[in-house]
């Protein structure tokens, strides 16, 4: 009898100590909720607060802000003259500097236009020299052949118009002395178509000279 009511005391002792236990859990759980929440309603609070603040501070720099155009507002119409003296020269300085550069930018552009065309003359003297030069050599060249085509026909007629006979028509060149030896001649060849070789080239040469000279004026 005495075993069965210490066991039933043991029992109801363990049964208390359980019911005690999930009571305490339930508590702190509970409480963690508790804190959960609270530190939630703190978070909350704390942002609403920083809103506030932020909204504040806008209002504060929309307000200054304002107060800053009011004052450039009553500074411009202040110095209203004076800041349109000042424009009026700053355009002018601005127009003044780009004429200044439309100038210069027409300056070089006509240097440069007088520098090609100094150059293209200079190209083109050059040309007419070579050209000149090159007539001058070719009718020497051909005045030769012309005389020796005429040497070797032994035609004392011809006189070949030397400087004094051009500055002076009336007087006559001293006339040729005949040729007393004839210049031999290989195989079948004769004189008179060494004569007509002769004059063939120098037909090739003004023809090439006149080629010349339309080259350059082509080119000019």
């Amino acid at each position: 009898m005495q075993l069965t009511h210490l066991s039933e005391a043991v029992l109801c002792w363990f049964v208390s100590i359980s019911i005690l236990r999930r009571k305490d859990s339930d508590h702190i759980e509970r409480d963690k909720d508790r804190e959960k929440h609270d530190k939630g309603e703190e978070e909350k609070g704390a942002r609403e607060e920083r809103k506030r603040k932020r909204k504040r501070k806008r209002e504060k720099e929309k307000e200054r802000e304002k107060e800053k155009e009011k004052e450039k507002e009553k500074e411009e119409s202040t110095y209203a003259p004076y800041d349109k003296g000042e424009e009026e020269k700053r355009a002018r300085e601005e127009r003044k500097r780009k004429r200044k550069k439309r100038v210069l930018m027409h300056l070089m552009i006509r240097g440069r236009k007088r520098r090609e065309l100094e150059k293209r003359e200079r190209e083109r003297e050059r040309r007419e020299y070579l050209c000149t030069g090159s007539i001058t050599i070719r009718y020497f060249w051909c005045c030769s052949f012309v005389r020796q085509a005429c040497a070797l026909q032994n035609n004392s007629q011809y006189r070949f118009p030397s400087t004094c006979a051009a500055l002076n028509p009336l007087k006559q060149p001293p006339p040729l002395p005949p040729n007393p030896r004839p210049i031999p001649w290989p195989g079948a060849l004769q004189p008179s178509t060494a004569a007509l070789e002769t004059l063939f080239l120098v037909a090739l040469q003004w023809m090439a000279v006149i080629a010349e000279w339309f080259a350059a004026k082509r080119n000019d």
